[in-house]
């Protein structure tokens, strides 16, 4: 009993660091905004009195969003068998069906994921270093404060679930005992095999899955998730998963290899930590194309001889970089011509029915989301940052607006450049598409598409160097300091999601869309000549 209550205490301590982890986050975060960051101290962070009270309530929030998903978890189980009994005619009630399906997923499912896939985060490895605890006790720790609080957590909402069943008793019962013993159980066959290799290992795992997935198959199969219940969330079930929970308990804490098994868990966490890293590193989420076309760097001579200053660095810039964005823009164009020839295909060689232009003119705002992901806007930005600004932004001649707004200007067109040339392979592909149906489009739709594709491609080249341009989001080592950079992603991306969803919008919407870019555009030029200038900086 006592060195369960250390294993409490060292899980708590566990608990209380990241919390307070986020506490710090969301102060510095805070401090970042640009109205409201000016009015809170730095002193904040030695205010241990508004700590506390932030530690409860999120001690107290997370306790209930946690009994809460234990909740929704029991509740997908019923709502699956709920969609599929009536098309498998499955006998029996939903809820008692559901019970029995969720033994056989979370117990099950969860456990071998966690036994099989153990290892440690970051955040662990971090409590263990500045703490200075025991690999093998915080493992042990972990692993089984965590198993009983997650357990313990599903007593509510089998309590509630087990009161519909009509056996109050025995479903929060059994349903403990199951989810602790076939997670016990799994920990103790991942210790069993970490001395495997990496395949026999995935295969065990796969196997298992295999295996739970053919039982459940079965029970569909033979109807059996009725009589499983009568009998499982019984005196019989009872029983069993009681011995199940004693001996997977047994044979887990009498685990004799467990000093050899947590220098193989270490190792390997260690390992995928810093694959992870550097993984993360390359797909940087703001950053990674610019880091990624970094190495692809060609050099290229006597180009930009003849201009000065600020307007040789950009043209430099982008004639070393022209052979990576020539490749990019060759794909995007082969991929445009993939799909129209496609359709071409189809058209020529398949008697399904024409669209009407109306249709076709439904369809427009979609382009909205496909222009998103092919221009080449956020890749000029990480370009532009990468390689000239992150070194140049030191230096004050760099800093002054006539060189902040030459450079704007030039990397703008160039993004433009690039973008109306996409734009233009679509407006020819669709001349394509409509000259082997017959010439079903007018004169008209393609003045709307060619003044869409137009506004959309000033749109996609300025939106995201204005937003670079005014709140400079980047720090010296590239890290994304300023979160309204993030909220300001997330909502274009949102809207440009919201466009692909539009099917009954007519030609007035589409003009709109084109009027509305325009007006952004050049609503945003404005902006960026008197603003642009004071808040092309570091941050932090």
């Amino acid at each position: 009993m006592t060195e369960f209550i250390q294993k409490w205490r060292i899980y708590w301590l566990f608990k209380s660091a990241g919390e307070t982890r986020k506490i710090n986050g969301l102060f510095f975060y805070l401090r970042k905004l640009p109205i409201v960051g000016k009015r809170i101290s730095v002193s904040i962070y030695r205010n241990y009195e508004v700590k506390k009270v932030l530690f409860v309530l999120m001690t107290v929030l997370g306790i209930v969003m946690k009994l809460v998903m234990k909740f929704l978890w029991i509740g997908i189980n019923l709502g699956v068998i709920s969609l599929y009994s009536t098309m498998l005619n499955l006998k029996g009630d939903v809820v008692e069906n559901g019970l029995v399906l969720w033994v056989l997923t979370v117990p099950l499912l969860v456990g071998c994921f966690a036994g099989f896939g153990e290892r440690l985060s970051q955040h662990d490895a971090d409590f263990i270093a500045n703490f200075l605890v025991s690999n093998k006790f915080f493992v042990h720790s972990r692993m089984l404060v965590e198993t009983i609080y997650d357990g313990l957590s599903y007593l509510p909402a089998l309590v509630v679930f087990g009161a519909i069943a009509g056996r109050p008793i025995f479903v929060p019962l059994v349903g403990v005992f199951c989810y602790l013993g076939g997670l016990f159980l799994f920990y103790y066959l991942g210790r069993c095999i970490s001395s495997w290799s990496n395949a026999a290992r995935m295969t065990c795992n796969w196997l298992s899955y295999v295996a739970i997935g053919g039982l459940i198959g079965l029970l569909v199969w033979r109807d059996g998730f009725s009589q499983l219940f009568q009998w499982g969330f019984g005196w019989p079930g009872l029983g069993l998963s009681l011995v199940l929970l004693v001996t997977s308990s047994w044979l887990l804490f009498n685990y004799q290899g467990e000093e050899r098994y947590n220098y193989w868990l270490i190792e390997r966490s260690v390992g995928q930590l810093e694959a992870m890293a550097t993984a993360k590193k390359s797909s940087h989420s703001y950053l990674g194309e610019g880091l990624k076309m970094q190495k692809e760097l060609k050099l290229v001579e006597g180009e930009g001889t003849h201009l000065t200053g600020n307007q040789y660095l950009n043209s430099l810039l982008f004639s070393r970089y022209r052979p990576t964005l020539t490749r990019q823009l060759k794909w995007r164009l082969l991929g445009i011509a993939g799909v129209g020839l496609t359709i071409v295909a189809i058209s020529l060689f398949t008697d399904l029915p024409r669209l009407s232009e109306k249709e076709v003119i439904s369809l427009l705002p979609a382009l909205f989301f496909v222009m998103y992901f092919v221009t080449f806007g956020k890749k000029v930005v990480q370009m532009v940052f990468i390689n000239c600004d992150s070194s140049m932004l030191f230096y004050p001649f760099y800093r002054q607006p006539k060189t902040i707004l030459q450079g704007f200007y030039f990397r703008f067109l160039k993004t433009f450049y690039y973008n109306g040339i996409v734009s233009f392979g679509m407006f020819v592909m669709v001349l394509l598409i409509n000259s082997v149906n017959g010439f079903f489009l007018s004169f008209s739709f393609f003045g709307i598409l060619g003044f869409l594709l137009l506004s959309l491609s000033l749109l996609f080249s300025f939106h995201e160097l204005f937003v670079y341009y005014i709140l400079q989001p980047f720090s010296s080592d590239l890290e994304v300091v300023n979160p309204v950079y993030k909220v300001v992603a997330g909502v274009f991306y949102w809207i440009a999601y919201m466009n692909m969803q539009l099917r009954s919008m007519g030609a007035t919407y589409v003009v709109l869309v084109s009027l509305l870019s325009l007006l952004y555009v050049a609503v945003g030029l404005i902006v960026v000549w008197r603003v642009a200038p004071k808040t092309f900086r570091f941050k932090g």
